[in-house]
C-alpha cells in the first residue's frame, strides 16, 4: 500500500461527518439485519437433532438468495452513498503476475498454518465440538452436486469477498479504527457460518482476520477471492469425495423382509395374526385426562382422591372398546409386525420399536387399572382375565423378533407382576381366584419361548453393515468417512471403555473392513446360541460372561462393540423377567397353602410335594431354588440377583435390572415397602 493511499484513507475517515456518519451506521445495521432473518431462515431446515430436513432448499436454493441478498445489498449502497469513494476494490496496481501468485500463495500457506495451530490447540485442550448440523445425508444427486460446486466454489467467494471484506470491512473503517473493523468484519463473516458446526465458525474467525488484514494492507480483495476459491474447491473435493465413496455402499440383500419371514411361524396365517386388533385397539384408544398424567400404577386407586378416581373409572369406561379389541388381539396366537413394509432399514426399526412401546404403554396402562379396580372392587374374576391379557400381550413380543421388541415383552410382563403382587398385597383373595390366577400364568409360561432369540438381531448387524460398509462385490469395503463421524459419538458411548479417544475411535473405524467384521458377527452370534441357554449363574462359574466374550471375539473392533452393546443387559432382563413371573406362580401357590392348610409351608418342596406347583422354581442366578423363608409377619422370597451371591434379603439399593449391583431380588416380603 502506497504512503500516499495511507494518507487518503486516513484523511477520509477523519475528515467523515456525524451525518454521514450516521448514515454509514444505520445501513450497516439494517444490512446485519437482514442477513441474520436470512440465517435464522437457515435454522428452519434442521430437525432438533441437527439433521437437514430439505436438502434442495439447503444447499441450493437459500445460498442462492443469500448471495443475491449481499449483492442486492451493495449495489443499494453504491447508489444512495454520495461520498465517491469505493468501499470495496479491484485494483491489482502494477504487480507483476508473478508479485501475485506469490500473494496468493502466503495467503494459502498462512491460511493453512492458521489451521494447523488451531488443530493442535483442540487436541491440546482435548476440545472436541460436537456439529449443530449433521449433514452425513445419505448419497446426492450428481446434478445436486454440480450445482451446489458451482455456486461454492464461484459464486460464493467473489460476493462474500465483495461483502465482507469489501462493504463491511469499507463502512467499519470509515467509522472506527482498523484493528476494529478488521476485528468486526471477521466477527460477522463468523457469525454468518453460525448455523454449522463451532469448528467452522472458529475457522471462519481466523480466515476472516487473515483475509481482512491482506485487504486492510494490500487495498485489493482479487487475491482473497482466489484464495476464497482455493479453500472451497479444497472443501468441495472432500465433499465429492466423499459422495462418490458413499455411492460404494450397496444394497445386495433385503436381510429385513428376511427378518419379517424368519418371525412368522411355519404354519402362519393372518387370520392369526394380532397385528390388526391391536392397530384398532390403539386407534379407538382415548387419550388419559391430564389430572391423571402424574397418576402410576404404583399409587393404589384406592388411595386416590374421589375426584381422581371418578376420572380414572371414566376414563376406563370410554376405552371399553378399545380394550376389549385388545383382549381380542390377546387371545390370538401370535403377533407379527410388517417389517419390509413399515420399514426401509436398521434405524427407521429401531425408531419404529421405540414408538411401538410409546403407543402401547398407554394400552396396558388402562388394562391394568381396570385389573387395580376391579381388585378394589370385589370383581377379582374380571381382574384376572385383565392381568392375563396383558401376560398374553408381553409373551407376542417373545421369541423370534428383534431384541428391542423382546425387551417390549419383558417391560410389560414386569409391569403386570408388579400390578398382580400389589394386588394380592392390597385384597383379600380367596381360594378359587388365586387358583385360577395361578393355572392362567401356568398356561401362559408353558407357552412363552424358553430362551431369549438372538437370530433377528443377527440378520439387522448384516442389514447395518451393508448400508455402512462399501462393497467391491468381492465381500470387501470399508466404512467411508463421511458415515464415520456418525458412528463416533455411539462409539463414545460403548461400556467397553477400550477406545476412548475420538481420534482413536476414528481411526479404528476407518481401518475396520467389511469382510472380517462379517466374520467377527457371525462368531459373536455363534457364542450368543450358545450362551443363550446358559442362565447367568452357568456363565458367571465359567467366567464367560456376555460383555467379556463380545470383546474377546471383537478384537477391538469398535464398530462390532457398538453394534452390539446392551445384548448382556438384555439378556439379564430376559432372565429377571421369567424369574419374576416364575416368583409370582410360588407366591401365589405359598397362599393358597396357607390359607388351605391354616400355615405357611415350612420349605417350598412342601408346595411340590402338596400338588400346589409341580416343580422348584430354579433361581437363574444361584442354579438353586429360590431362598424361602418363614419370617416374622410372613415369608420371604427373593434371588440371588445380578451380584451372584446371597445377601440374605437384603434389598438391592438399585430396583433396576443393572447389572452387578449389590443385594438381592426381592420378589414377596410381608414389608409394606414391597
Amino acid at each position: 500500500m502506497t504512503r500516499q493511499f495511507q494518507e487518503d484513507n486516513k484523511k477520509e475517515k477523519f475528515d467523515i461527518s456525524p451525518k454521514y456518519k450516521r448514515f454509514l451506521i444505520f445501513f450497516l445495521l439494517s444490512s446485519i439485519l437482514i442477513l441474520w432473518l436470512s440465517i435464522f431462515f437457515f435454522t428452519t431446515l434442521f430437525t432438533s437433532e441437527g439433521v437437514v430436513n430439505n436438502y434442495f432448499m439447503m444447499f441450493i436454493v437459500l445460498p442462492f438468495l443469500d448471495q443475491a441478498l449481499m449483492i442486492a445489498i451493495v449495489i443499494l449502497f453504491r447508489r444512495v452513498d454520495c461520498s465517491g469513494s469505493a468501499l470495496f476494490v479491484f485494483r491489482i496496481g502494477k504487480k507483476k503476475i508473478k508479485t501475485f501468485l506469490g500473494i496468493l500463495f502466503l495467503l494459502i500457506i498462512s491460511i493453512i498454518i492458521c489451521n494447523i495451530i488451531l488443530e493442535f490447540i483442540y487436541k491440546s485442550l482435548n476440545i472436541s465440538f460436537s456439529s449443530v448440523l449433521n449433514t452425513s445425508n445419505p448419497k446426492i444427486g450428481i446434478s445436486f452436486l454440480v450445482i451446489s460446486t458451482l455456486q461454492g466454489i464461484l459464486l460464493a467467494p467473489i460476493i462474500e469477498e465483495i461483502f465482507f471484506r469489501g462493504y463491511i470491512q469499507g463502512i467499519l473503517h470509515k467509522i472506527c479504527k482498523w484493528p476494529t473493523a478488521l476485528l468486526g468484519q471477521a466477527i460477522l463473516f463468523a457469525f454468518f457460518h453460525i448455523y454449522a458446526s463451532f469448528r467452522i465458525v472458529i475457522h471462519a474467525f481466523f480466515l476472516g482476520l487473515i483475509l481482512g488484514f491482506w485487504r486492510w494492507r494490500k487495498q485489493t480483495i482479487i487475491p482473497l477471492i482466489a484464495v476464497h476459491m482455493v479453500l472451497n474447491s479444497f472443501a468441495y473435493f472432500v465433499i465429492w469425495y466423499q459422495q462418490l465413496e458413499l455411492r460404494k455402499v450397496k444394497k445386495t440383500s433385503d436381510y429385513i423382509a428376511s427378518m419379517e419371514n424368519h418371525c412368522k411361524p411355519p404354519d402362519y396365517t393372518p387370520e392369526d395374526n394380532a397385528l390388526e386388533e391391536y392397530k384398532l385397539a390403539l386407534d379407538l384408544l382415548k387419550e388419559r385426562p391430564e389430572s391423571l398424567s402424574n397418576w402410576g400404577l404404583n399409587l393404589w386407586p384406592a388411595t386416590l382422591s374421589s375426584e381422581k378416581k371418578l376420572l380414572l373409572e371414566n376414563w376406563i369406561l370410554s376405552n371399553q372398546d378399545a380394550i376389549e379389541k385388545f383382549h381380542l388381539g390377546t387371545q390370538k396366537p401370535y403377533y407379527c409386525l410388517e417389517y419390509s413394509k413399515d420399514y426401509k432399514n436398521y434405524n427407521d426399526i429401531l425408531e419404529g420399536t421405540s414408538s411401538l412401546y410409546l403407543e402401547s404403554s398407554p394400552m396396558v396402562t388402562s388394562v391394568l387399572a381396570r385389573a387395580q379396580i376391579n381388585a378394589v372392587e370385589g370383581n377379582l374374576n374380571q381382574s384376572v382375565s385383565d392381568i392375563l391379557s396383558c401376560y398374553r400381550y408381553s409373551r407376542h413380543f417373545k421369541g423370534a423378533k428383534p431384541l428391542l421388541e423382546q425387551l417390549i415383552g419383558f417391560f410389560f410382563s414386569d409391569r403386570t407382576t408388579m400390578i398382580s403382587l400389589k394386588i394380592l398385597r392390597e385384597t383379600q383373595p380367596n381360594v378359587v381366584w388365586l387358583k385360577e390366577l395361578q393355572t392362567g400364568l401356568e398356561t401362559i409360561s408353558q407357552g412363552d419361548e424358553a430362551y431369549i432369540d438372538f437370530s433377528c438381531e443377527k440378520l439387522l448387524c448384516y442389514e447395518y453393515i451393508q448400508n455402512t460398509f462399501t462393497n467391491d462385490g468381492s465381500g470387501e469395503g470399508h466404512i467411508p468417512y463421511i458415515l464415520v463421524e456418525k458412528l463416533i459419538q455411539l462409539s463414545q458411548q460403548n461400556p467397553s471403555g477400550i477406545i476412548s479417544n475420538r481420534e482413536n475411535i476414528k481411526l479404528n473405524l476407518l481401518h475396520i473392513r467389511r469382510k472380517q467384521t462379517i466374520k467377527l458377527i457371525d462368531r459373536i452370534f455363534l457364542y450368543l446360541e450358545w450362551a443363550k441357554g446358559r442362565t447367568p449363574a452357568e456363565l458367571h462359574r465359567v467366567n464367560r460372561e456376555i460383555n467379556d466374550s463380545i470383546r474377546k471375539i471383537a478384537k477391538n473392533n469398535m464398530y462390532i462393540l457398538t453394534l452390539t452393546q446392551g445384548y448382556e443387559e438384555i439378556y439379564h432382563m430376559f432372565y429377571l423377567s421369567k424369574a419374576r413371573m416364575e416368583a409370582l406362580i410360588v407366591t401365589i401357590a405359598i397362599m393358597r397353602y396357607e390359607l388351605e392348610k391354616g400355615d405357611l409351608p415350612d420349605g417350598l418342596d412342601q408346595l411340590v410335594s402338596s400338588g400346589y406347583i409341580e416343580k422348584l422354581p430354579i433361581d437363574p442366578y444361584s442354579n438353586e431354588p429360590f431362598v424361602y423363608k418363614r419370617v416374622e409377619g410372613g415369608f420371604l422370597l427373593y434371588s440371588f440377583g445380578t451380584d451372584f451371591d446371597d445377601d440374605q434379603g437384603s434389598r438391592s439399593i438399585m430396583q433396576d435390572d443393572t447389572v452387578g449391583v449389590e443385594g438381592d431380588e426381592i420378589f414377596w416380603s410381608p414389608k409394606q415397602e414391597q
